[in-house]
């Protein structure tokens, strides 16, 4: 029970519960600019259109890692 508390009370728990909420608009605004960009890049081979969904990807880590420090 000792346990439970100590996590529920932690600084890290409180930011990891936060980066999560925050990871829903975060997640949904890197949606959206890859699907604008997917879309201007139709033409392209599949090659360069993973590379940018890869780019997407990337983008998100580093979102979740900045809300999480934010806090």
């Amino acid at each position: 029970m000792e346990m439970i508390r100590a996590i529920q009370g932690s600084e890290v728990t409180w930011r990891l519960g936060w980066m999560l909420v925050h990871s829903l608009w975060i997640g949904a605004a890197v949606a959206a600019g890859l699907g604008v960009v997917l879309g201007m890049l139709r033409g392209l081979n599949a090659r360069a259109r993973y590379a940018v969904s890869c780019g997407a990807m990337l983008v998100l880590v580093a979102g979740m890692a900045g809300a999480y420090e934010t806090r």
